[in-house]
C-alpha cells in the first residue's frame, strides 16, 4: 500500500541531509533564521523540525562536519580577538597592557588548539575512509595503530 502526503524527514534520506544542512548553517555558521528561510524555500515551523530532527540525530552527523565547525568558531574567534587588540593598539599611550597580553595569550592559545583541531581533521579525512563509523575514538584509535606500526625516529 502507497503512502499518502509528503515523506516524514526521518524517513527521507535527502530531508535528513537538508536537515542537518540547515542545523549546520544556523547553529555553526551563525546564519539567520530567516536567512534559511529563504535559502532552502521553507517556513519557519520547517527550519525548527529540522533542527529538532537534527538535534535528535546528532549522532549521524560526520565528524568531519563536527571538525569543520570547531575549526570555523575558532578562525571566527581568532579574527574577533585581532581585531580587538589592533583596536587596543590603537590606543597609544591610553593602551592597556594586560589587556593587550591577556589577548595575545588567549590568540596563541586558540592557534594551538586550532593547528591540533586542523591536524586531526586531515588525519580524520584520511582516516574516515577506512574506519566504518567515523567517530572520533575510531579515528584515534587508527593513529595510534599507525604510530604503533611506524614510530618514526628515535631521539
Amino acid at each position: 500500500m502507497k503512502k499518502t502526503g509528503r515523506p516524514s524527514q526521518e524517513e527521507s534520506e535527502q530531508l535528513r541531509e537538508r536537515a542537518i544542512a540547515m542545523f549546520t548553517e544556523r547553529f555553526v555558521y551563525q546564519i539567520p533564521v530567516f536567512e534559511l528561510m529563504k535559502k532552502y524555500e521553507c517556513s519557519q515551523a520547517t527550519c525548527f523540525r529540522a533542527f529538532k530532527l537534527a538535534k535528535d540525530k546528532l549522532g549521524k552527523v560526520p565528524q568531519s562536519i563536527r571538525l569543520r565547525g570547531a575549526v570555523y568558531q575558532l578562525e571566527k574567534m581568532n579574527k574577533d580577538l585581532i581585531k580587538i587588540r589592533e583596536e587596543e593598539i590603537k590606543k597609544g599611550k591610553n593602551k592597556s597592557v594586560r589587556s593587550l597580553v591577556e589577548l595575545e595569550v588567549q590568540i596563541r592559545s586558540n592557534l594551538e588548539l586550532l593547528m591540533k583541531l586542523e591536524k586531526l581533521l586531515v588525519e580524520a579525512m584520511e582516516i574516515e575512509v577506512k574506519s566504518k563509523d567515523g567517530s572520533i575514538i575510531a579515528i584515534l584509535k587508527e593513529i595510534t595503530k599507525e604510530k604503533e606500526m611506524n614510530p618514526g625516529p628515535i631521539s
